[in-house]
């Protein structure tokens, strides 16, 4: 099913193609290889080329759940995520739009004890109310083994199960059964009646007339065939025999070992209570569930879906079996291919794929289903997550010109009716609204500024820095006479004075007892150095002395020629 260029083949023609992958989470998808090549989940699926995909374990929060994940180009989306327990189990399915088919009901979970949106009843009571009115979106087939809404409700708060309905009188469950790794005997009582409801509600469903498929991971390896750490205990231990199969199957040759191992488990002997043995190993009575990998694949060893990625146990194969394709007997006839795509990486599971023609399925349909009107808004993604009234970040930032652009000019016509129109009333209290746009022909500063400029005829008068007018302004003002003409005055240079002489004010700078301005200096030692002062400027007696070499007679001094010891230290 691999062509050379490493794509999915197509699927035979008159065929519906469906595919289940359990991909342990849908954020480390993009990990792998082909995964990491798409740019988006859309081309992920058309790798597929497939009708139905089913993902399980996708450990999502409503919070993580966007358009690129709900609102695909080509299929229509249908997501549920558990209620309580949060980044938890979680189911999808995607279903491309096709002109074979279409999607008449969907339902999320599989008791039918949850609330439809946008309704105040359940599924159940719906069915009850409306079963043949057009507008009921329930599918019907609803158990009795549960009468409890409060256990029902806790069963599919998990995100397990969602069940659509096509117009080719095909129903599809998409299902991820509860595991019990830790061998809790609460937790198998809790899985047992998952799967009991699940099995009956598709007995009931098959009495409805309707044919079914159930694609998922349904957590049970069904017969020991399918588990290899099983089968390796079994060898090791001289129980099992391998090496004389010949023409017959394995299971043949090991049927007690087999029925031991359909039995050690209470939720596997529910399955075999439904489940059809090809190998006749036990009673096929009132069986109604067909597997289809095994169907195509009898007597065929180490077809596993899952491994234990811990252990590194891939590349040896050494897994089990349990993602699965049950179903009905008509749709078990019309199975062309069913089996693994175990080259495909993405998590612990591969793909598993099954080919059913539909081409009897659409003329054995009936014209009641064919004619009924879809109803399955209430859950598509896009609804049911409200993604639909949201509003993008970059939404905000899109500029509205190409709107505005495409926007045809009013005709005379319409300004006439618009102005006889009658005016909408405004509030006292609202303040009338005025534009801030720049009316046509308004002159501006920087225009003014650069007529001058432009043209090289600029008078510039020394003292200012503005364009005087002259005849060209005047000529320009003629042609825009409703413009108000702009005129400057010059600034008063006179009332300016020197910076240095402000900055050398008698507020900054002191005066000694001369009356004249004192001198700033700096302290050179001692506890203040580095600190300013201010002081007389005139020197001091014994400096004028040294000057003078001592002649004291010749050269007479006063006081106001000396050092008046003035001192006030400098502010910071």
């Amino acid at each position: 099913m691999v062509q050379i260029d490493g794509s999915i083949s197509i699927p035979p023609s008159n065929c519906i193609r469906l595919v289940s992958f359990n991909i342990n989470g849908y954020k480390t998808l993009n990990h792998y290889h082909p995964w990491n090549q798409f740019d988006n989940l859309s081309k992920s699926l058309d790798f597929f080329n497939a009708d139905i995909i089913s993902f399980q374990e996708l450990k999502l929060q409503q919070s993580d759940i966007n358009k690129n994940l709900a609102n695909l180009p080509n299929y229509k989306s249908f997501i549920s995520i558990p209620i309580s327990k949060k980044g938890y189990s979680g189911v999808s399915l995607f279903i491309k739009n096709s002109n074979n088919y279409k999607i008449l009901k969907v339902e999320n979970g599989i008791t039918g004890f949850l609330t439809i949106k946008g309704s105040k009843n359940t599924y159940r009571k719906e069915w009850l109310y409306k079963e043949n009115d057009e507008s009921c979106c329930s599918i019907g087939g609803y158990t009795d083994n549960i009468i409890d809404w409060k256990i029902g409700q806790s069963i599919d708060s998990n995100g397990r199960c969602i069940i659509v309905e096509l117009s080719i009188n095909l129903i599809i469950i998409v299902t991820y059964c509860p595991a019990n790794s830790s061998n809790n005997e609460i937790e198998e009582i809790s899985r047992c009646l998952f799967i009991e409801t699940l099995f009956q509600r598709v007995k009931n469903l098959e009495k409805m007339g309707k044919n079914v498929i159930i694609m998922g991971d349904i957590n049970i390896s069904p017969s020991l065939i399918d588990r290899d750490d099983e089968i390796a205990i079994g060898i090791k231990n001289n129980s099992l025999i391998t090496d004389k199969i010949n023409d017959k199957s394995f299971e043949f040759i090991n049927a007690s070992e087999v029925l031991n191992f359909r039995n050690n488990k209470l939720s596997r002997t529910i399955l075999w209570k439904y489940l059809y043995d090809y190998e006749n190993l036990q009673s096929n009575e009132n069986k109604f569930l067909f597997d289809l990998g095994r169907y195509k694949n009898i007597n065929k060893m180490k077809k596993y879906t899952c491994w234990n990625t811990l252990l590194n146990n891939r590349p040896l194969n050494i897994g089990s079996r349990i993602d699965l394709f049950l179903s009905t007997k008509k749709i078990e006839e019309l199975c062309v291919n069913c089996d693994i795509w175990n080259f495909l990486y993405g998590s612990d599971h591969c793909p598993v794929y099954c080919d059913i023609d539909i081409s009897s399925l659409n003329s054995s349909s009936s014209s009641s289903s064919s004619s009924l009107t879809p109803n399955f808004k209430h859950f598509e993604a896009m609804n049911y997550y409200d993604l639909a009234s949201f509003k993008s970040i970059a939404s905000f930032f899109k500029s509205k010109q190409s709107s505005s652009a495409s926007t045809p000019s009013p005709s005379p016509e319409s300004n006439i009716v618009s102005s006889l129109s009658v005016p909408v009333k405004r509030s006292q209290t609202t303040p009338a609204y005025e534009s801030r746009k720049k009316p046509k022909n308004q002159a501006t500063l920087f225009s003014v500024l650069q007529k001058k400029t432009a043209s090289n005829n600029a008078k510039i008068n020394e003292s200012s820095l503005f364009v005087t007018e002259d005849s060209d302004d005047e000529d320009n003002d003629n042609n825009n006479d409703d413009v108000q003409k702009l005129s400057y005055s010059q600034p008063d240079t006179t009332k300016l004075t020197n910076f240095n002489t402000m900055l050398r004010s008698s507020s900054t700078i002191p005066t000694c007892s001369h009356d004249e301005p004192c001198v700033l200096r700096t302290t050179k030692k001692g506890a203040n150095m580095g600190r300013k002062f201010w002081c007389c400027a005139k020197p001091s007696k014994d400096r004028i002395w040294d000057d003078n070499d001592g002649n004291n007679n010749e050269n007479k001094f006063t006081d106001k020629d000396c050092n008046c010891n003035y001192f006030k230290w400098a502010q910071k």
